[in-house]
């Protein structure tokens, strides 16, 4: 019995010390030795009024980052109530801003936002750019994408391909001695 209960506690001090300590410095060390890539574009929050906003990051302007705040924290609500009141500075008064421009994402990485997201945003952009509502209204139509496999989630959109459609339209509206006369593609 002794013996039994030496070896068992030889065992948890040896891996303790190996999956503890030893494990985790070697995984760190590996880690730094290795040359981390540059964060594409595509992970930094988009910072211009006139274009279509994703989801809200908590880390700002860094590249990413997720919120631990849970839905009692008085923080998040403090959060969510600017979040608001950014939002609709350019809404219908008594439009309730939809929830994917109040909280962040989990990862701080997603560039989809619901449909209704983008169409919450269509008067800031067109207050801004000088465009039409309804060429506004037409271009975020184009850029639905439908739920996966016809039923599972709700549809979205990827903002960062409207905000480059967006460039682009305007780009041929300035082109364009008579503004609207063309098809949006």
């Amino acid at each position: 019995m002794n013996k039994q209960i030496k070896i068992s506690f030889r065992f948890t001090a040896l891996s303790t010390l190996g999956l503890g300590v030893i494990f985790p410095l070697l995984v760190t060390s590996v880690g730094l030795l290795i040359p981390s890539p540059r964060l594409s574009p595509i992970t930094k929050p988009i910072q211009e009024e006139d274009l279509f906003q994703g989801r809200p990051s908590m880390s700002g302007n860094s590249y990413s980052g997720a919120s631990n705040l849970s839905l009692t924290n008085p923080e998040l609500w403090k959060q969510v109530e600017e979040r608001s009141k950014q939002a609709s500075k350019f809404s219908p008064k008594g439009t309730l801003t939809p929830r994917d421009l109040l909280f962040t994402s989990a990862s701080g990485y997603d560039p989809h936002i619901s449909v209704q997201g983008a169409l919450h945003q269509i008067p800031r952009i067109a207050q801004v750019r000088h465009m039409d509502r309804e060429m506004l209204n037409r271009l975020v139509d184009q850029h639905i994408q439908p739920k996966r496999w016809g039923f599972i989630g709700s549809e979205k959109i990827n903002i960062l391909e409207l905000n480059e459609s967006l460039k682009r339209l305007e780009a041929k509206l300035k082109a364009s001695p008579e503004r609207g006369m063309f098809q949006i593609e």
